[in-house]
Protein backbone atom coordinates (compact mmCIF):
# COMPACT_ATOMS: atom_id res chain seq x y z
CA UNK A 1 0.00 0.00 0.00
CA UNK A 2 1.54 3.34 -1.07
CA UNK A 3 -0.41 5.48 1.37
CA UNK A 4 -2.20 8.79 0.86
CA UNK A 5 -0.61 11.57 -1.21
CA UNK A 6 2.30 9.32 -2.22
CA UNK A 7 2.51 10.99 -5.63
CA UNK A 8 2.72 14.49 -4.15
CA UNK A 9 5.49 13.41 -1.81
CA UNK A 10 7.52 11.93 -4.66
CA UNK A 11 6.99 14.92 -6.92
CA UNK A 12 8.35 17.25 -4.24
CA UNK A 13 11.47 15.12 -3.92
CA UNK A 14 11.86 14.88 -7.70
CA UNK A 15 11.55 18.66 -8.09
CA UNK A 16 14.51 19.02 -5.71
CA UNK A 17 16.79 16.99 -8.00
CA UNK A 18 19.35 18.65 -10.30
CA UNK A 19 17.61 19.95 -13.43
CA UNK A 20 19.23 17.41 -15.75
CA UNK A 21 18.11 14.45 -13.64
CA UNK A 22 14.44 15.23 -13.12
CA UNK A 23 13.25 13.75 -16.43
CA UNK A 24 14.64 10.34 -15.48
CA UNK A 25 12.90 10.33 -12.09
CA UNK A 26 9.66 11.60 -13.63
CA UNK A 27 9.75 8.79 -16.18
CA UNK A 28 10.02 6.26 -13.35
CA UNK A 29 7.19 7.96 -11.48
CA UNK A 30 5.06 7.74 -14.63
CA UNK A 31 5.82 4.03 -14.87
CA UNK A 32 4.76 3.57 -11.23
CA UNK A 33 1.52 5.48 -11.84
CA UNK A 34 0.74 3.38 -14.92
CA UNK A 35 1.45 0.15 -13.05
CA UNK A 36 -0.70 1.22 -10.09
CA UNK A 37 -3.57 2.14 -12.42
CA UNK A 38 -3.39 -1.30 -14.04
CA UNK A 39 -3.06 -3.17 -10.74
CA UNK A 40 -5.97 -5.21 -9.47
CA UNK A 41 -6.70 -5.31 -5.77
CA UNK A 42 -5.47 -8.42 -3.94
CA UNK A 43 -3.03 -9.24 -6.73
CA UNK A 44 0.75 -9.23 -6.39
CA UNK A 45 1.82 -5.60 -7.05
CA UNK A 46 4.70 -6.83 -9.23
CA UNK A 47 5.96 -4.06 -11.56
CA UNK A 48 4.44 -1.26 -9.48
CA UNK A 49 6.33 -2.39 -6.38
CA UNK A 50 9.71 -2.96 -8.04
CA UNK A 51 9.61 0.29 -10.02
CA UNK A 52 8.55 2.21 -6.89
CA UNK A 53 11.50 0.71 -5.03
CA UNK A 54 13.84 1.69 -7.87
CA UNK A 55 12.60 5.26 -7.72
CA UNK A 56 12.95 5.40 -3.94
CA UNK A 57 16.51 4.06 -4.17
CA UNK A 58 17.34 6.64 -6.82
CA UNK A 59 16.06 9.49 -4.65
CA UNK A 60 17.94 8.20 -1.61
CA UNK A 61 21.09 7.98 -3.72
CA UNK A 62 20.70 11.63 -4.69
CA UNK A 63 20.34 12.70 -1.06
CA UNK A 64 23.65 11.04 -0.22
CA UNK A 65 25.76 11.84 -3.29
CA UNK A 66 23.95 14.66 -5.05
CA UNK A 67 23.21 12.51 -8.10
CA UNK A 68 20.72 9.79 -8.97
CA UNK A 69 23.44 7.79 -10.70
CA UNK A 70 25.22 5.03 -8.78
CA UNK A 71 28.95 5.21 -8.21
CA UNK A 72 29.30 2.20 -10.49
CA UNK A 73 27.08 -0.34 -12.22
CA UNK A 74 24.06 -0.17 -14.52
CA UNK A 75 21.51 2.63 -14.69
CA UNK A 76 18.79 3.98 -16.95
CA UNK A 77 18.67 7.65 -17.89
CA UNK A 78 16.41 10.02 -19.80
CA UNK A 79 18.25 12.71 -21.76
CA UNK A 80 17.19 15.43 -24.24
CA UNK A 81 17.19 14.12 -27.80
CA UNK A 82 16.64 16.08 -31.02
CA UNK A 83 14.34 19.08 -30.51
CA UNK A 84 14.52 18.47 -26.76
CA UNK A 85 12.37 15.33 -26.87
CA UNK A 86 12.99 12.78 -24.13
CA UNK A 87 15.21 9.88 -25.13
CA UNK A 88 16.15 6.81 -23.12
CA UNK A 89 19.59 5.27 -22.71
CA UNK A 90 21.11 2.45 -20.70
CA UNK A 91 24.33 3.19 -18.85
CA UNK A 92 27.08 1.15 -17.30
CA UNK A 93 29.54 3.01 -15.09
CA UNK A 94 32.77 1.05 -14.86
CA UNK A 95 34.38 0.70 -11.42
CA UNK A 96 36.47 3.79 -10.66
CA UNK A 97 38.41 5.38 -7.83
CA UNK A 98 37.13 8.87 -8.63
CA UNK A 99 34.20 10.49 -10.38
CA UNK A 100 35.82 11.25 -13.75
CA UNK A 101 34.43 9.21 -16.66
CA UNK A 102 35.09 8.98 -20.37
CA UNK A 103 31.77 8.67 -22.24
CA UNK A 104 31.59 5.82 -24.74
CA UNK A 105 28.50 6.11 -26.94
CA UNK A 106 27.20 2.85 -28.37
CA UNK A 107 25.20 3.19 -31.57
CA UNK A 108 23.47 -0.13 -32.16
CA UNK A 109 20.10 -1.37 -33.29
CA UNK A 110 19.73 -3.53 -30.19
CA UNK A 111 16.10 -4.40 -30.97
CA UNK A 112 15.03 -4.66 -27.34
CA UNK A 113 18.25 -6.37 -26.23
CA UNK A 114 19.74 -3.30 -24.56
CA UNK A 115 19.63 -4.99 -21.16
CA UNK A 116 21.54 -8.03 -22.40
CA UNK A 117 24.26 -5.88 -23.93
CA UNK A 118 24.73 -3.88 -20.73
CA UNK A 119 24.82 -7.11 -18.70
CA UNK A 120 27.57 -8.47 -20.96
CA UNK A 121 29.57 -5.26 -20.57
CA UNK A 122 29.11 -5.50 -16.79
CA UNK A 123 30.34 -9.12 -16.73
CA UNK A 124 33.50 -8.11 -18.55
CA UNK A 125 34.26 -5.42 -15.99
CA UNK A 126 33.23 -7.32 -12.90
CA UNK A 127 34.66 -10.75 -13.73
CA UNK A 128 37.16 -10.19 -16.55
CA UNK A 129 40.89 -9.55 -16.39
CA UNK A 130 41.00 -6.26 -18.25
CA UNK A 131 44.05 -4.24 -19.26
CA UNK A 132 44.22 -0.55 -18.47
CA UNK A 133 45.98 1.97 -20.67
CA UNK A 134 48.28 4.47 -18.92
CA UNK A 135 46.27 7.38 -17.58
CA UNK A 136 43.02 5.90 -18.86
CA UNK A 137 39.88 7.43 -17.35
CA UNK A 138 37.29 4.70 -16.62
CA UNK A 139 34.46 4.60 -19.15
CA UNK A 140 30.77 5.17 -18.81
CA UNK A 141 29.02 3.21 -21.55
CA UNK A 142 25.96 4.92 -23.02
CA UNK A 143 23.69 2.71 -25.11
CA UNK A 144 21.03 4.67 -26.96
CA UNK A 145 17.54 3.16 -27.15
CA UNK A 146 16.71 3.83 -30.79
CA UNK A 147 13.15 3.47 -32.05
CA UNK A 148 12.49 2.40 -35.69
CA UNK A 149 12.32 6.01 -36.91
CA UNK A 150 15.54 6.97 -35.17
CA UNK A 151 17.55 4.25 -36.90
CA UNK A 152 16.67 5.36 -40.43
CA UNK A 153 19.66 6.98 -42.19
CA UNK A 154 18.08 10.43 -42.12
CA UNK A 155 17.74 10.42 -38.32
CA UNK A 156 20.79 8.49 -37.09
CA UNK A 157 23.24 11.40 -37.06
CA UNK A 158 20.84 13.77 -35.28
CA UNK A 159 20.13 11.17 -32.59
CA UNK A 160 23.82 10.45 -32.07
CA UNK A 161 24.75 14.14 -31.98
CA UNK A 162 22.08 14.95 -29.39
CA UNK A 163 23.29 12.15 -27.12
CA UNK A 164 26.90 13.27 -27.57
CA UNK A 165 26.02 16.83 -26.55
CA UNK A 166 24.25 15.61 -23.44
CA UNK A 167 26.98 13.13 -22.47
CA UNK A 168 29.80 15.65 -22.73
CA UNK A 169 27.94 18.21 -20.64
CA UNK A 170 26.58 15.82 -18.04
CA UNK A 171 29.85 13.96 -17.43
CA UNK A 172 32.04 17.04 -17.84
CA UNK A 173 34.12 15.51 -20.64
CA UNK A 174 35.87 17.16 -23.58
CA UNK A 175 35.37 14.27 -25.99
CA UNK A 176 33.81 10.82 -26.22
CA UNK A 177 34.54 7.53 -27.90
CA UNK A 178 31.94 6.32 -30.41
CA UNK A 179 31.18 2.69 -31.24
CA UNK A 180 29.06 2.02 -34.32
CA UNK A 181 27.73 -1.51 -34.57
CA UNK A 182 26.85 -2.78 -38.05
CA UNK A 183 23.85 -0.79 -39.35
CA UNK A 184 24.80 2.21 -37.18
CA UNK A 185 28.47 2.22 -38.23
CA UNK A 186 28.07 5.00 -40.78
CA UNK A 187 26.45 7.25 -38.17
CA UNK A 188 29.54 6.85 -35.97
CA UNK A 189 31.82 7.81 -38.87
CA UNK A 190 29.64 10.78 -39.82
CA UNK A 191 29.62 12.00 -36.22
CA UNK A 192 33.42 11.81 -36.09
CA UNK A 193 33.67 13.68 -39.40
CA UNK A 194 31.25 16.43 -38.38
CA UNK A 195 32.42 16.80 -34.74
CA UNK A 196 36.17 16.01 -34.81
CA UNK A 197 36.97 17.95 -31.63
CA UNK A 198 34.38 16.06 -29.62
CA UNK A 199 34.94 12.50 -30.87
CA UNK A 200 38.23 11.09 -29.60
CA UNK A 201 38.13 7.77 -31.47
CA UNK A 202 35.81 5.41 -33.29
CA UNK A 203 35.15 1.67 -33.20
CA UNK A 204 33.31 0.09 -36.14
CA UNK A 205 31.82 -3.41 -36.30
CA UNK A 206 31.18 -4.28 -39.95
CA UNK A 207 28.68 -7.05 -40.68
CA UNK A 208 26.00 -7.66 -43.28
CA UNK A 209 23.86 -4.72 -42.13
CA UNK A 210 26.52 -2.05 -42.64
CA UNK A 211 25.00 -0.74 -45.85
CA UNK A 212 24.21 2.97 -45.41
CA UNK A 213 24.48 3.88 -49.09
CA UNK A 214 23.00 0.96 -51.07
CA UNK A 215 24.32 0.60 -54.63
CA UNK A 216 26.61 3.64 -54.23
CA UNK A 217 29.98 3.60 -55.96
CA UNK A 218 33.37 4.32 -54.42
CA UNK A 219 33.39 7.99 -55.44
CA UNK A 220 30.04 8.65 -53.76
CA UNK A 221 31.16 6.96 -50.53
CA UNK A 222 34.45 8.89 -50.58
CA UNK A 223 32.42 12.09 -50.70
CA UNK A 224 30.49 11.03 -47.62
CA UNK A 225 33.74 10.44 -45.72
CA UNK A 226 35.39 13.79 -46.38
CA UNK A 227 36.67 16.13 -45.08
CA UNK A 228 38.83 13.65 -43.22
CA UNK A 229 39.02 14.08 -39.42
CA UNK A 230 42.12 13.17 -37.37
CA UNK A 231 40.05 10.67 -35.38
CA UNK A 232 41.65 7.20 -35.05
CA UNK A 233 39.47 4.30 -36.17
CA UNK A 234 39.47 0.69 -35.02
CA UNK A 235 37.79 -1.52 -37.63
CA UNK A 236 36.43 -4.96 -36.75
CA UNK A 237 35.34 -6.78 -39.88
CA UNK A 238 33.59 -10.11 -40.33
CA UNK A 239 34.68 -11.47 -43.73
CA UNK A 240 32.22 -14.35 -43.72
CA UNK A 241 29.38 -11.89 -43.22
CA UNK A 242 30.80 -9.55 -45.86
CA UNK A 243 30.46 -12.35 -48.39
CA UNK A 244 26.71 -12.33 -47.75
CA UNK A 245 26.13 -8.59 -47.98
CA UNK A 246 26.89 -5.13 -46.67
CA UNK A 247 29.33 -2.43 -47.76
CA UNK A 248 32.02 -3.03 -45.14
CA UNK A 249 34.98 -3.71 -47.44
CA UNK A 250 34.02 -0.84 -49.75
CA UNK A 251 33.70 1.63 -46.87
CA UNK A 252 36.98 0.49 -45.32
CA UNK A 253 38.72 0.91 -48.66
CA UNK A 254 37.44 4.47 -48.98
CA UNK A 255 38.40 5.31 -45.40
CA UNK A 256 41.95 4.35 -46.29
CA UNK A 257 41.82 6.11 -49.66
CA UNK A 258 40.59 9.40 -48.16
CA UNK A 259 43.22 9.45 -45.43
CA UNK A 260 41.40 8.31 -42.30
CA UNK A 261 43.70 6.93 -39.59
CA UNK A 262 42.99 3.21 -39.27
CA UNK A 263 44.93 2.27 -36.16
CA UNK A 264 43.69 -1.32 -36.01
CA UNK A 265 42.06 -3.51 -38.66
CA UNK A 266 40.81 -6.80 -37.24
CA UNK A 267 39.23 -9.69 -39.10
CA UNK A 268 37.03 -12.00 -37.05
CA UNK A 269 35.83 -15.41 -38.13
CA UNK A 270 32.16 -16.25 -37.73
CA UNK A 271 29.21 -13.93 -37.28
CA UNK A 272 28.75 -10.62 -35.52
CA UNK A 273 26.85 -11.29 -32.30
CA UNK A 274 25.85 -9.22 -29.30
CA UNK A 275 28.44 -10.93 -27.11
CA UNK A 276 31.19 -10.45 -29.72
CA UNK A 277 30.41 -6.74 -29.90
CA UNK A 278 30.25 -6.28 -26.11
CA UNK A 279 33.49 -8.15 -25.38
CA UNK A 280 35.53 -6.33 -28.01
CA UNK A 281 33.94 -3.00 -27.13
CA UNK A 282 35.06 -3.29 -23.51
CA UNK A 283 38.64 -4.17 -24.47
CA UNK A 284 38.72 -1.16 -26.79
CA UNK A 285 37.20 1.17 -24.18
CA UNK A 286 39.63 0.33 -21.38
CA UNK A 287 42.80 0.30 -23.48
CA UNK A 288 42.68 3.80 -24.94
CA UNK A 289 42.52 7.44 -23.93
Amino acid sequence: HLGPAWQDSLRIRIDALPTGERATARALLGAVEDAVAAHRTRRNPGPASSTFQDLQAMLRQSQVTGSILPGQGPATFVYPGPAGKDRLCSLYLAPADGTARTPVLILQDARGQEGRLIERIARNHEFGDLPAGPGTVPPVYILLHLDPEAITPGHQLAEAAACLDWALEYFGAQAAGIAGVDALGAAALELARSRPAQVSRVLIFAGTRLEPWPQADAAFIAGKLTPTPPTPVTWVGFPQEAELGGQGPLILGQLEATGWTITDNQEVRGGLSLSQAADRLVLWAVSGP
